[in-house]
Formats: structure tokens, sequence, C-alpha cells
């Protein structure tokens, strides 16, 4: 794991809830939401709320986080400002976001890999996923195994041909408590040879890399990989699949500290409410591959516990014999 003394620090981007023309992508990507340095303004009331994002800029949560952000700004007629924290697969800004005042001001824009999946396979993460109350459900969204063009693959036939032949491999992962990681693990067994794993602090140095070259496969979230695979960039060359063929599915939230009282956090949850409706952000999520599918505080709740119980077996498949140490 990474020292957390370092670490770089946070990168903060300020989001005004000024009105947009157009489409949320356009807002969010392009400009329509102002950029500056984090104002000194009380949170209460009416001061910037922080929603902490545990990868660098650049990748499927970044994007994602920034939209949802958008909307929910103007819905709730107030700033949101995204704070990006990488580093050890989200475990810095988790413990960022419980070191905040319990004010409701602090949130966090997590997934099952920091939620669920980082506490069961780092003993050192000294947290649980019911350190943290979920505010919603933010989306579901599938992984993909992607390919640099330049190794002339089309499928997932093709990477265990050139895999049997010999070729070293090098495969990149957005940390090694992720699920994307688990699911590299899973691929190199059905592939009976060892790739090289690379991990990032997130989809966005990683994407640099893969198109730069340096890797030569990676599993990402659909929202990183389909405007690439959309304009030729990379070659998708499977779902990444369970050891039953079934395919990898992982959901996103946004969270609070498990002890900020819900009234400081009934109007944050009814400016979420109220974006998970907009039909405009519902289509943005879609073309980036998350699929927004509403759904209660309470079942999601029971969604978080349910998926320790599924990733026991699965993280014994990816680590036979493993202790999760690090």
């Amino acid at each position: 794991m990474s020292s957390i003394g370092n670490m770089p620090g946070p990168h903060r981007s300020f989001i005004r809830p000024l009105p947009c023309p157009h489409r949320w992508v356009a807002a969010v990507l392009v400009g329509c939401a102002v950029t500056t340095a984090m104002p000194s303004l009380a949170c209460p009331g009416s001061g910037p709320l922080s929603v902490l994002v545990p990868y660098a800029a650049g990748g499927s949560v970044d994007a994602t986080t920034r939209a949802m952000a958008r909307v929910v700004s103007v819905r709730m007629g107030r700033p949101i400002s995204v704070v990006n924290v990488p580093g050890a697969s989200g475990l810095i800004a988790v413990r960022q976001l419980l070191a905040a005042p319990a004010d409701g001001c602090t949130l966090f824009s997590g997934s099952l890999n920091n939620v669920a999946l980082l506490p069961l396979q780092n003993p050192r993460a000294s947290y649980s996923s019911t350190d943290l109350q979920p505010l919603a459900r933010t989306g579901v969204t599938g992984l993909t195994l992607v390919a640099n063009p330049s190794l002339g693959l089309r499928d997932i036939d093709g990477l265990r041909a050139a895999a049997a032949k010999g070729r070293v491999l090098k495969a990149g992962h957005p940390g090694l408590d992720s699920l994307q990681a688990v699911a590299l693990k899973i691929i190199e067994k059905q592939l009976a040879t060892p790739l090289v794993h690379v991990p990032y602090s997130g989809a966005g140095p990683l994407i640099t890399d893969l198109l730069g070259g340096h890797l030569d496969i990676a599993v990402l979230a659909e929202p990183a990989a389909v405007p690439l695979i959309r304009r030729g960039a990379v070659v998708a060359l499977d779902v990444a699949r369970l050891p039953d063929g079934t395919p990898f599915v992982s959901w996103s939230g946004w969270f609070a500290a498990r002890d900020v009282q819900p009234a400081a956090l009934a109007a944050t949850r009814r400016g979420v409410d109220e974006a998970l409706n907009d039909s405009g952000l519902i289509q943005t999520l879609s073309e980036l591959g998350v699929k927004v599918e509403p759904t209660t505080r309470e079942k999601f709740v029971q969604e978080i516990a349910a998926t320790a119980d599924r990733l026991r077996p699965l993280l014994a498949a990816a680590n036979p014999g493993g202790s999760g140490e690090r």
C-alpha cells in the first residue's frame, strides 16, 4: 500500500449552480461548470458541499461524479466542490471522509471497490462498509476487458492465442483493491499464463498509459471503456466475467460518514433523489455506460451488506491461499 504521507494533495473543482443551455455531458466536460480554487465558505446553509472522488481526474468515477454533481448543484441551488483524492484504492479518500466534521458538508462518491471490497481485501483498512451511510445508489455498470489496437487482437480468443505463444502481457487496473484487479486475476487463471499486473491510482492515468502503448490490456469500468471503444482508441475483447461466466457488475453511490445526523443530510438527499430522476442526467450516464436503477436507501444498505457475501468466494477464487495482507 502506498504511504499516505507520500500521496499528492487533492485536486479540487468548484462547480457553481449556473444554468446550462444544452447537454449535461457538455456542461461537465466542456466548460459550463466553473472551475476555481475552493472558496473559504462555511458549509451550513449556503456554503459549498465537497464530494470526494477516490481516483485521479479523468476516470469513470470522476466523469460520472461530475455529471451528477452538476445536476445536484442546480437542484439544491448551492455549489459543489468535486475533490479528487487518489491513492490506495480509495482508502485515503475514505479516511478523509471519516475524519471530516460530521456536519454533512463532506460526501464520498464511492463504488463497490472502496465501500465493500477494500475492507475485505485489506485488513489494514480500519473501516467497514457500515461506517458509511448511503445517500443513494447512483448507478450500476459492468467491466470490460480492452486491448491496445497495436496488439492486433479482436477478441478473447486472440488473447488466449497470444498468451499461449508465450507473449508477456502488461495488464493495468485502477488499484490493488479493485474489482478490476480481481477480474484480471481470474482472466489470468483462464489464460493459464502470468500477466504483469500494473496498478494505477484510477482509470485516468491507466488510460494514458494504455493509449501510449505502455500497457497491452486493461479491465475498465464501462464509463471509462465505452468512449474509448467508440472512437477506436481501444479494442473490446470481452466483458469481464466471473468464473461461472456471469458478467461482473458493480454499483456506485454517494455516501456520508455514519455519524452525520439525518437532519444535516436532508436537503442533500432531496437534491440527489431529484437528480437521479432528471432525464438529461439519466441519458448522460447511460451514454457513459452507467444504468440508473433507482432503489430505496434501505434496499441499498441491504445490497451493500449482501455484496460482502458474494465477494468472499470470489476473492478466494482469485487469490487461492492468499491472506489479503499488504
